[in-house]
């Protein structure tokens, strides 16, 4: 179990999903395991350990994702939460992370009880005090990693699809954007293109074609061309 918690954990590492020294990484079997070191300040490991009392659980991870992910998640904390019933949570748009997670619920801090109370019923949930991300598996540690990964994804694309939409409607209403929110966009770009960064305003990193298409073969060339920078950049 410890040899699938530290390959797990490499992985988070390689992956720039977090950092090695702000992953907590536990799997029972005959007894508790974890990765060997951690900085984090605001939780423990004997209160993760608690939570494997409280749900019926193979492995718990607990990570402060990596830059621009952090970043990016304290900006949908600031202007990306929707107040459900019950809960506060960030609601992804994308039909796929919908599918696979519906909403990542928020907690305020990482209390056991918090924390076995919101799993009960999410893969994965962000916790606000640390900017982190906990997630678990019932199975196998990978399914912890598996849901840690898809939750950076889902705020990730949440983030600039919001920030998007923001622009739109300040546009559509003849509004200037919000100062704050713009600097805030500056500096997650300049964690994912630091050279280009220096250069370039807040429009597009790399312009693509303009739409709409006109014809049939703009809508190729539009298609193979956001396709071979998704894959090269």
């Amino acid at each position: 179990m410890k040899a699938l918690i530290d390959k797990y954990t490499d992985k988070l590492v390689s992956q720039g999903l977090a950092k090695g020294s702000e992953i907590l990484f536990l799997a029972i079997d005959e007894e508790i395991y974890s990765n060997t070191h951690s900085d984090l300040q605001f939780i423990s490991l004997q209160a993760l350990k608690e939570v494997f009392g409280l749900m019926n659980i193979n492995s718990l991870l607990f990570a402060v994702p990596e830059e621009p992910r952090r970043s990016i998640i304290r900006a949908l904390l600031r202007h990306g939460l929707s107040k459900l019933p019950d809960y506060r949570a960030i609601v992804p748009e994308d039909c796929e992370t919908r599918t696979f997670f519906h909403d990542i619920p928020v907690i305020d801090s990482p209390e056991p009880q918090n924390i076995a109370h919101v799993l009960s019923g999410r893969k994965s949930a962000v916790v606000e005090a640390g900017t982190a991300i906990v997630s678990y598996g019932t199975i196998s540690p990978e399914q912890a990693f598996i849901s840690y990964s898809s939750a950076c994804f889902s705020t990730f694309v949440k983030y600039f699809h919001d920030h998007l939409m923001y622009l739109e409607t300040c546009k559509k209403n003849r509004l200037k954007p919000d100062g704050e929110r713009i600097d805030g966009f500056d500096r997650i770009k300049a964690f994912l293109y630091p050279q280009q960064a220096v250069h370039e305003d807040t429009g597009s990193l790399h312009p693509l074609l303009k739409g709409p298409p006109q014809d049939e073969a703009m809508v190729y060339s539009m298609v193979e061309e956001a396709g071979k920078r998704l894959v090269t950049e």
